[in-house]
């Protein structure tokens, strides 16, 4: 099979595959034994059954394009690469979102630990696994399509997904349209992020994670789309992202040492 033709076959399963776990859970929850059955799950268990069914649709799809063995997928997706010094990252760069609100005394007075796991950590995790570990990885690296293209594409529909949050429902218009475009954005920069960290999937999920979990601690906004000052230390915080990103090279915390470079070279070669 030559090249185009094989990047064209895995484009398309790609696609199919990202538009199948997107639709799955409208799916499976209009049959009502699925429905039920997740209903009567404990609330942690709830909380996974996404996550675990897009992890599964993902394998599914590596598995039809490349004969990906389920021990292979956390290589396939990026989780096998080393975690520390990325969420370490992840932490410094989202730090004006963190101490403006303290110096501003803006602690949320709502905060419940479950909602806040779930929203900070699960949900994020889904997220990066599905679209960018997964879906522009596999247009990217495997697909042929261009890292903007794919970046777009999998950012847009990032953005658009999050019109069924009914904080964003709530807005007019106007609103609706920005936080689509601010979300899509946020797709994007992740996306660069995976790819200059060498498809480190642990980046986007650390700055995902951290940017959902100061945006919940703290009383920012009641919605994504938020006002001047949480947009304020939001752009702070994608500014360092990219700096840091870009001088990553200079500042020896940031590069693997050689057993971690050993490690992830093995992890792409398993692929």
């Amino acid at each position: 099979m030559s090249t185009s033709r094989s990047n064209r076959h895995n484009a398309i399963i790609a696609l199919i595959v990202f538009a199948c776990a997107i639709l799955s859970r409208s799916v499976l929850f209009a049959w009502s034994d699925y429905a039920e059955l997740v209903r009567q799950l404990p609330e942690v268990i709830r909380w996974l059954e996404q996550p675990m069914r897009w992890l599964c649709i993902c394998w599914l799809g590596l598995f039809i394009a490349h004969r990906t063995k389920w021990r292979m997928l956390p290589h396939a997706l990026g989780l096998a690469a080393p975690a520390a010094r990325a969420l370490l990252f992840a932490f410094l760069v989202t730090s004006p979102m963190l101490l403006g609100p303290l110096l501003l005394g803006r602690l949320s007075s709502e905060i419940e630990l479950p909602d806040l796991l779930f929203s900070a950590a699960v949900w994020p995790l889904a997220e990066e696994i599905l679209f960018r570990g997964y879906a522009f990885g596999q247009l990217h690296r495997e697909g042929g399509l261009g890292l903007w293209s794919a970046a777009i594409l999998t950012g847009a529909i990032f953005g658009v997904l999050h019109l069924s949050q009914a904080s964003v429902q709530q807005l007019p218009l106007s609103g609706e349209i920005g936080t689509v475009l601010l979300i899509s954005v946020g797709g994007i920069l992740f996306a660069w992020l995976y790819t200059r960290w060498n498809f480190n999937l642990w980046v986007p999920f650390g700055l995902h994670l951290f940017m959902n979990l100061w945006w919940s601690v703290f009383d920012m906004a009641e919605n994504p789309l938020g006002g001047w000052v949480p947009n304020l230390l939001r752009g702070l915080t994608v500014g360092l992202a990219i700096i840091l990103t870009l001088f990553r090279d200079r500042l020896r915390v940031f590069v693997p040492g050689m057993a971690e470079q050993k490690e992830t070279s093995q992890a792409h070669s398993g692929e």
